[in-house]
Formats: C-alpha cells, structure tokens, sequence
C-alpha cells in the first residue's frame, strides 16, 4: 500500500469513526471506497460512498462510482439514471458503462460497434485501457472468446500487464487451456515474484487441474510472502487432505484456526474430518463457526448444513438436526432428500440406530408428500443395507403398495427380501418378475440374454441367489 494512501487512509478512519467535521478531497475518498471494495469489507465501502456523497455531490468521479455501485447491486435503472445526468457524456467510464449494459442485455455486436466507433483514432496506452476494460466486461458476462480477442494483442510494455495477465489465466481456466493458463500465471510471478496475489492464482490453478503438490508449493511461497494469507491457508488446507494426509492437514488447521476469524474453510474442514472419524462433540463448534460465517448462496453452505444436521443426528439431537435441514429447501433440495443425505453417511458409523429412527419418524413420513421415498430405498440398496435395517424395509414396502408405485414395489421387495427372506416376499418377487420381466432382470441382476417374461422367470426360478424358501 502507497504511503501517502496508508497515512489518508489512517485520518479517515480516525475522522470518521470520531464523527470529527472531516473534510477529504473526492479523489482520495474514491480511491478509499475502491480499497474497502477490493478488501471485501461492504459496509466500509457504503459508508465511505455516503460521506463521499455527503461532501462532493456534484463531483463527476464521486457519482461515476456511485453509479457503479449500484449497478454492480442490481439496481441498472437507477445507476443509468445517474449516469444520464453526469455533464460529460463522452467521459470514458460514462460510454464503458453503457457498452456493459448493452452486453449485460445480450447485445454484445452492438455494444463492441459502439466501442470500436469511441476509440477510432486512440493509440498507445489509451487504446490498451480500452481493450482491457472492454475484455473484463466481456469475462464478468461469460464471453470468453471475446474476452480473449480484446485482451491477447495488448502489448507486454503496457503498464497494467499484470492485470492482462490476470484476466487471461481466468479465461484459459474457463476455456480449459490448462497449459496456456499456466503460462499467464507464471508471467504474472515473473513481472512481481513477491505478489502474493499472483502465487495464490496458480495455487487456485493447480488445484482445479488436480496438480495438488504444485497447488501446495504455490501455497507455501504465498504464505512466505503473507503468512495471513486467508485464501492461501484455505487452498492448501483442501489440497493436504485431498492428497489424503489427513494429520497433516488438521495440524495446518489447527495452527492457523482462529475462533474470530471471519473465514469458515478451516473450520468447515477441521470440523468435516472430525465427525467423519466420529468426534462429534469436537465437530460441533467448528462447524457451527463454518455456518456462521459462510455466505449465504456460497456453494459450500449446504455442505456444512448437512454436517451440522449429521453431528445433531449422532449426538440425539434430532430436533436441531430437523432445524438444520430446514434450510434445505432455498438449494433446490427437498427436506426429504436432506434427511437423506444425512442418513447416508451415518448409516456407517456406529450411530447408524439414530440414523434409522431418523428415516422412520422424519424423513419416510415427510418422503410420502414429495414422492421422495424411491430415493431412500435406492439409497439402502445402493449401500446394500439389508439386515441392519430390517424395518425401513417394511415401512417402504407398506408406501410402495399405498403410492401404487410398482418400481418402489419391486426395490422395496427386493429389499424385505434380502432382509428377512421368508416365503411371502419370495411370492410377491416371483409375482413381480413375471410382471415387469425388464425391470427385475435388471434389478436382479438375472443372467438372460434376452427380457422377455418366460425367460427372466425361469432364470430367477434356477439361481441360486434366490432360494425359495420353505
């Protein structure tokens, strides 16, 4: 961080935190707001944009980034507004902004035609400048090959070249250009070795390509650089584990686990290996810690929803379980397939009773309103839990018969069957084979050339899987 920057940075803080009559230049509190953006701390950045509002409200950079803002929130009609009452049309940020609502709106010719039209005539780093803002708008929206097309004939003299190189290596990612995402990367470490940004990037690179001991070198060098490197921590934490060095990485978890950070990865792993291995009294904190602070619509949100609903589960708390899988629902996951999921992994740990009264008293009820019920049953037959499970078997069949659902009849069957075979479920699966010969071939897995009903039955009537019996 620029001195001059750190020390303007230090007054407002102190000036605002004290509500003393501060008064800042534009410049200078923009480039503040811009700083809280890129360190992912929103409300600072809302209440450096409202003061920055408050005493320039006429000035242009002020409202350009305020327009901005709320573009970048969704609200496109009032930063168009905004932007229309800005006097300087012919600004550059100004015809950026209405190329980017033009591509956001699937008019990407014509908002290129009007780029190429605003910049007849630029040469040198200011028609570079264009061509990178243009390339990033064109990744925010998922036009890769576009992005690709404005950013590849930039120059390696140009100034922001680091940023060029950033953006490309995201776009081989995206493209699978494994090698030439790579070199971009590599590109950005040689112009700044000690950028620990650049390292954490190829880290992130590595570990998508399945390159985990690289991801773990590139790791080590950005935390050399910045030990307390969040991102970097978090990478090498997935890649220790995903190489199965489960103790290596709860030490990288512990030595770095900190009850006040905002940062859910290290507990959310720390706690995920603790109940895997049945420590769920340990889990429980950690997890809870994980939740607490993971976004929202962050994809591992449900992920950790399900380990708290499991660790719940195993510890006889089976109302917190419910409320936890509750949330379920805004992931596209019915509250049925939640209990589950969270049956299935407790199935195999020595909890496996609680996870059976689960499916009995929660999840099978609740599975009758929403057709989940096959679900479950292919779930215990995936897992081959027959015997120990004795009675789901029964409850299933029962709902298989009251849903007149014949593919649920012939699993649950199947199922009651395996695990108590008496004369009575040996009668209904002879009577299912010569009904839906196809489907119970399969499902029995007969050894026939051919599905048709006299063949698959004397096959099921002569293996010796299937003893009648007596």
């Amino acid at each position: 961080m620029d001195k001059y920057f750190a020390e303007a940075l230090r007054i407002y803080e102190q000036g605002i935190d004290r509500d003393e009559h501060l008064y800042m230049d534009a410049p200078i509190l923009v480039q503040i707001e811009e700083y809280y953006e890129k360190e992912n701390r929103p409300y600072d950045a809302e209440r450096c944009m409202r003061f920055a509002l408050r005493l320039h409200p006429e000035d242009q950079e002020v409202l350009l980034t305020y327009a901005y803002r709320l573009k970048c929130e969704g609200q496109w009609w009032q930063a168009e507004k905004v932007i229309r009452d800005l006097p300087d049309q012919q600004h550059r940020d100004v015809l950026l902004f209405y190329a980017e609502k033009k591509v956001s709106e699937g008019m990407v010719d014509e908002a290129e035609q009007d780029v190429r039209r605003h910049i007849s005539g630029l040469t040198g780093n200011e028609l570079y400048d264009w061509w990178l803002d243009v390339g990033e708008i064109m990744l925010d929206y998922g036009y890769c090959q576009r992005a690709a097309a404005w950013l590849e004939p930039i120059p390696p003299t140009y100034p922001e070249m680091k940023r060029v190189h950033e953006l490309l290596a995201d776009i081989y990612i995206q493209l699978e250009r494994t090698d030439e995402a790579i070199a971009q990367c590599n590109a950005q470490i040689d112009a700044d070795p000690y950028d620990a940004v650049s390292w954490v990037q190829l880290a992130d690179l590595h570990q998508k390509c399945g390159q985990l001991e690289e991801c773990v070198e590139a790791c080590d060098y950005a935390l050399a650089i910045d030990e307390s490197n969040q991102q970097a921590l978090s990478i090498k934490a997935f890649a220790v584990f995903a190489q199965g060095k489960t103790e290596e990485g709860m030490a990288l978890c512990r030595e770095h686990y900190d009850p006040q950070s905002n940062d859910f990865t290290i507990p959310m792993y720390m706690g995920e290996h603790l109940y895997m291995r049945e420590h769920f009294d340990e889990a429980l904190p950690l997890l809870r810690h994980a939740l607490r602070c993971c976004p929202t619509h962050h994809a591992d949100r449900m992920r950790i929803i399900t380990g708290l609903a499991c660790v719940h589960v195993a510890l006889d708390q089976t109302a917190a379980a419910m409320t936890m899988m509750e949330q379920s629902v805004p992931y596209h996951e019915t509250f049925t397939m939640a209990c589950t999921r969270v049956a299935e992994f407790l199935l195999g740990t020595h909890v496996r009773q609680q996870a059976v009264q689960m499916l009995v008293k929660v999840a099978i009820p609740a599975s009758a309103k929403t057709h989940d019920t096959l679900r479950i049953a292919e779930m215990l037959h995936q897992h081959e839990y027959y015997a120990e499970v004795q009675p789901l078997w029964d409850i299933l069949q029962a709902l298989a018969f009251r849903q007149k659902d014949y593919e649920l009849l012939a699993l649950t069957t199947y199922g009651v069957y395996r695990s108590q075979p008496g004369i009575l479920s040996w009668q209904l699966l002879e009577q299912l084979v010569q009904k839906f010969p196809r489907h119970m071939a399969a499902l029995l897995q007969l050894p026939v050339s051919d599905a048709e009903c006299q063949a698959v039955h004397e096959a099921f009537l002569h293996d010796e899987r299937y003893p009648q019996p007596h």
